[in-house]
Protein backbone atom coordinates (compact mmCIF):
# COMPACT_ATOMS: atom_id res chain seq x y z
CA UNK A 1 0.00 0.00 0.00
CA UNK A 2 1.19 3.26 -1.46
CA UNK A 3 1.95 5.53 1.58
CA UNK A 4 0.16 9.08 1.32
CA UNK A 5 1.59 12.42 2.55
CA UNK A 6 0.35 14.60 5.31
CA UNK A 7 -0.88 17.47 3.29
CA UNK A 8 -0.72 21.39 4.22
CA UNK A 9 -3.51 23.85 3.49
CA UNK A 10 -1.67 25.58 0.52
CA UNK A 11 -0.99 21.60 -0.83
CA UNK A 12 -4.28 20.73 -0.68
CA UNK A 13 -5.83 24.22 -2.21
CA UNK A 14 -3.16 23.75 -4.88
CA UNK A 15 -4.46 20.62 -5.37
CA UNK A 16 -7.76 21.38 -5.94
CA UNK A 17 -6.98 24.22 -8.41
CA UNK A 18 -4.84 21.93 -10.88
CA UNK A 19 -7.57 19.13 -10.45
CA UNK A 20 -10.11 21.13 -11.75
CA UNK A 21 -8.08 23.07 -14.22
CA UNK A 22 -6.65 19.27 -16.12
CA UNK A 23 -10.44 17.56 -15.59
CA UNK A 24 -12.32 21.22 -16.57
CA UNK A 25 -15.09 19.83 -13.54
CA UNK A 26 -15.23 20.07 -10.01
CA UNK A 27 -14.80 16.99 -7.53
CA UNK A 28 -18.70 15.63 -7.02
CA UNK A 29 -17.54 15.14 -2.88
CA UNK A 30 -14.83 15.48 -0.64
CA UNK A 31 -14.08 11.89 -0.91
CA UNK A 32 -13.99 12.17 -4.86
CA UNK A 33 -11.16 14.60 -4.35
CA UNK A 34 -9.53 12.68 -1.89
CA UNK A 35 -9.79 9.61 -3.82
CA UNK A 36 -9.00 11.29 -7.41
CA UNK A 37 -5.41 13.45 -5.42
CA UNK A 38 -4.63 10.50 -3.25
CA UNK A 39 -4.99 12.51 0.32
CA UNK A 40 -6.26 11.28 3.02
CA UNK A 41 -9.84 12.17 3.87
CA UNK A 42 -9.20 13.16 7.61
CA UNK A 43 -6.13 15.22 6.44
CA UNK A 44 -8.34 16.86 4.15
CA UNK A 45 -10.53 17.58 7.33
CA UNK A 46 -7.69 19.18 9.25
CA UNK A 47 -7.99 22.25 7.16
CA UNK A 48 -11.53 22.45 5.55
CA UNK A 49 -14.98 21.38 6.54
CA UNK A 50 -15.78 21.04 2.53
CA UNK A 51 -14.89 21.67 -0.82
CA UNK A 52 -17.28 25.15 -0.71
CA UNK A 53 -14.43 25.96 2.09
CA UNK A 54 -11.81 25.47 -0.46
CA UNK A 55 -13.29 27.32 -3.06
CA UNK A 56 -13.97 30.41 -0.67
CA UNK A 57 -10.50 30.41 0.35
CA UNK A 58 -9.16 29.82 -3.44
CA UNK A 59 -10.89 33.07 -3.90
CA UNK A 60 -10.02 35.41 -1.18
CA UNK A 61 -6.33 34.47 -1.88
CA UNK A 62 -6.64 35.16 -4.97
CA UNK A 63 -8.21 38.52 -3.97
CA UNK A 64 -5.65 39.42 -1.10
CA UNK A 65 -2.79 38.40 -3.76
CA UNK A 66 -4.61 41.19 -6.30
CA UNK A 67 -5.13 43.99 -3.94
CA UNK A 68 -1.28 43.36 -2.88
CA UNK A 69 0.30 43.57 -6.57
CA UNK A 70 -2.22 46.98 -6.80
CA UNK A 71 -0.90 48.12 -3.89
CA UNK A 72 2.88 47.87 -5.17
CA UNK A 73 1.82 49.46 -8.31
CA UNK A 74 2.53 52.85 -8.16
CA UNK A 75 0.40 53.56 -11.21
CA UNK A 76 -2.45 52.77 -8.54
CA UNK A 77 -1.37 54.54 -6.01
CA UNK A 78 -1.40 57.62 -7.89
CA UNK A 79 -5.15 57.02 -8.63
CA UNK A 80 -7.87 59.77 -7.34
CA UNK A 81 -10.78 58.57 -5.07
CA UNK A 82 -14.01 59.09 -7.27
CA UNK A 83 -16.24 61.10 -5.85
CA UNK A 84 -20.12 61.37 -7.04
Amino acid sequence: MAKTKNFSKIDIITLYMDLVIENQVKPIDVKDFCINVNLKESNFYEHFKSLKKVEKTIFKELFKNSLEVLNESEEFLSFDKKTN
